[in-house]
């Protein structure tokens, strides 16, 4: 009786085993590990506005040492695009971007969320969350 005791449970054993590896919803599973979301990324948008309804943009990681130029540069470096400065002492000029050449009748301003910079390009500091935007404009 014992043996025969033992070689049920042993079956019994075997049946809910095999039932609990082949039926899926039975095993266990382990979520993905997470992957980096856009809500996640410490970012800012970076907008190119050449005029006539012609923009680039996309959104940038930024450190501490981020600023309006720094980002320009990274995504004209990325997307290879013609950047071409002048260093004064109060900062950075961009002189053209993809061709477009500031002029007394149309320079490149930028923005920071909507206001215009006061300081030079590569003095101002950009946190998460930000929006640069470099319009090809007349300047004021």
């Amino acid at each position: 009786m014992n043996k025969k005791f033992f070689l049920f449970i042993l079956a019994a054993s075997s049946v809910f085993l095999t039932a609990f590896f082949l039926i899926p919803g039975l095993k266990i599973q382990t979520p993905p590990p997470p992957t980096k979301s856009a809500a996640n990324l410490e970012s800012a948008m970076i907008v190119i506005n050449y005029g006539e309804n012609d923009t680039s943009s996309d959104s940038l990681e930024v450190d501490e040492k981020s600023t309006a130029f720094s980002l320009l540069n990274n995504f004209a470096e990325r997307e290879n695009i013609p950047l071409e400065t002048q260093q004064y002492d109060f900062g950075v000029f961009v002189k053209s971007v993809n061709g477009k050449e500031s002029t007394p009748e149309m320079a490149w301003i930028y923005f920071v969320n909507g206001q215009s910079g006061q300081i030079a390009a590569d003095q101002m500091k950009i946190k998460p969350g930000d929006t640069v935007e470099w319009k090809f404009i007349k300047p004021e």
